[in-house]
């Protein structure tokens, strides 16, 4: 959202005749008919006057389409990763993820921009407090979600398990900063250029992972398991 946001909101809270309905989505905001434009994600409506967003963030979708990490699906885990950027610098944090805020700053300008902005919130509570509620309780769920997450895989390895394997990884940091014992393998799955720009821009700024780390380049509409096992998984471990 970044600039876009914040020029048309401070334009859309003005009077303006002719309201139009504006939806609030994990992955854009953009004003349009009753029905139009629906795309996948969580959806506020507001009340704002003639506010529309005009970037290029869109999670229309095709089959067997693909996508690196600040387009479609894979901007989701930039957002994802500013949420948890967030939650880190916050006084109290949740959760502790010291790479989120590297994996953000890579990812050049986009929407997920607005998690990290102090005064997004208020912006917003000024249009619609229901809204701002909204966008805080997002930001607040992937430091649940992270914190809960953590805390598995912490007991699965206590466990003596060895092999990990996150789905959709996305910006997952987890093998890079979690306390994984010796011999733990963490295996990957997401889309090959998801997974070369989390590695690249770690490896660029010298964090390497605490775990084994082995990439798994494939759509999960693809046959997954079979690579998974092509990687050295081992269901029988």
């Amino acid at each position: 959202l970044g600039e876009n946001l914040q020029t048309r909101l401070e334009i859309g809270i003005t009077d303006r005749p002719g309201c139009h309905e504006v939806k609030l989505y994990a992955l854009g905001v953009r004003a349009g008919n009753p029905g139009a434009n629906r795309r996948a994600g969580f959806c506020v409506r507001l009340s704002l006057s003639n506010f529309r967003y005009d970037g290029a963030m869109s999670s229309l979708r095709s089959h067997d389409d693909s996508w690196d990490i600040a387009t479609s699906v894979g901007s989701t885990a930039v957002m994802v990763a500013a949420a948890r950027a967030r939650e880190t610098d916050s006084p109290d944090p949740l959760i502790r993820d010291p790479y989120a805020g590297l994996l953000v700053a890579g990812a050049g300008t986009g929407m997920w921009e607005s998690f990290l902005d102090d005064t997004m919130a208020q912006r917003i509570a000024t249009a619609d407090p229901t809204a701002a509620a909204v966008f805080a309780n997002m930001l607040s769920y992937q430091a649940v979600r992270t914190y809960f997450c953590d805390a598995f895989f912490a007991d699965a390895v206590a466990t003596g398990i060895r092999q990990v394997v996150i789905l959709a990884s996305g910006l997952d940091s987890r093998a890079y900063r979690l306390d994984w014992p010796a011999g733990t393998v963490v295996y990957e799955i997401d889309q090959p250029k998801v997974l070369e720009y989390k590695a690249a821009t770690l490896a660029d700024n010298d964090v390497e992972p605490v775990a084994e780390r082995r990439e798994v380049a494939i759509d999960l509409r693809q046959d997954w398991p079979a690579a998974l096992a092509a990687a050295g998984f081992d269901p029988a471990r």
